[in-house]
This record gives structure tokens, C-alpha cells and sequence, in this order.
């Protein structure tokens, strides 16, 4: 779930969203820890043609693996996701069907532009994203290898 917040009051909610990678259990695949980190836009995979706009978080701490070896991660973003899966190696997500009105929500998103891959343009911005998984209390008394809370809407 990802709840949009401005000015202390929420702007919208999205339940279409993940906070887990595809993979988490798969060696150097990183789950990002519950935490407040800092967000800039930009645009996810920024040298790739099909890269878009997205929110780019700094200074986050994951865990990696089967093992859950903690440390410090780049390259974390929120970025598109597909409507049945989280197509994640380790960011955020909300899926492709939200996107674009969870673009407008957060105020990145240039008016009259659809972002799609490709689309590099943004609105310049900056805020915090909270990662909070106590929505779901059951998630960390899931054994390693069962699916995460994708499987909710498939």
C-alpha cells in the first residue's frame, strides 16, 4: 500500500503497490528495511531509452538474500510496476494501472504527459517515503521461500 501525504493531509491511497522485490530469497537481490528515507524525482534506469519518470529514494538500508545480510543500498527507486506481479529487483512499486495518478499525487508528473517507458520528463521535487510493513504484521513470520504480499492481487 502506498498513502500519499501533503501538507499532513492524505492525498490519496494506493493498495496496488509493493514494497518487496520478485525474488527476495535470490542472492543480491536487496529488500529495503522499514525506515524513512529521502526521495528526489528523476527517472528510473536514466541511461536505458526506456528509462521514465520516478522517484529516486537515497540512503537506504536493505537486506540481501536468503542470509539477510544488512547494508547500505543505491539505486532504490518507486517506479512502474506490471498490474499481476511486482517486476522488482529491489524497489518500490506501484503498478502501472496507478501510476500515472500516483505521479499527480506526489506533484511529479508534467501536466498533459502520460509517463510510460521513454517518458524521461518530471517536475523537480523532493520528500520523504516511509516503509511500514506493519499493515501486513504477518509478512515477517512468512517462511523464506512463500510468496509476499503480491499474491494478494493476483
Amino acid at each position: 500500500m502506498a498513502v500519499v501525504v501533503k501538507n499532513s493531509k492524505i492525498v490519496d491511497i494506493f493498495t496496488d503497490a509493493s514494497t518487496f522485490p520478485d525474488n527476495p530469497n535470490k542472492e543480491g537481490i536487496p529488500t529495503v528495511k522499514e525506515g524513512i528515507y529521502k526521495f528526489n524525482s528523476g527517472v528510473h534506469k536514466p541511461t536505458n531509452p526506456r528509462g521514465y519518470a520516478a522517484l529516486r529514494v537515497t540512503g537506504t538500508t536493505a537486506t540481501w538474500g536468503i542470509d539477510r545480510t544488512e547494508r547500505e543500498v543505491k539505486g532504490i527507486n518507486i517506479h512502474l510496476g506490471y498490474n499481476t506481479d511486482s517486476t522488482s529487483t529491489g524497489c518500490l512499486v506501484i503498478y502501472r494501472d496507478s501510476y500515472n495518478r500516483f505521479a499527480d499525487a506526489v506533484g511529479f508528473r508534467k501536466e498533459g504527459i502520460e509517463i510510460e517507458p521513454g517518458v524521461k520528463e518530471y517536475i523537480p521535487l523532493s520528500g520523504y517515503v516511509i516503509v511500514d510493513r506493519t499493515f501486513d504484521p504477518g509478512w515477517k513470520k512468512r517462511p523464506v521461500n512463500q510468496s509476499t504480499e503480491i499474491d494478494r492481487w493476483k
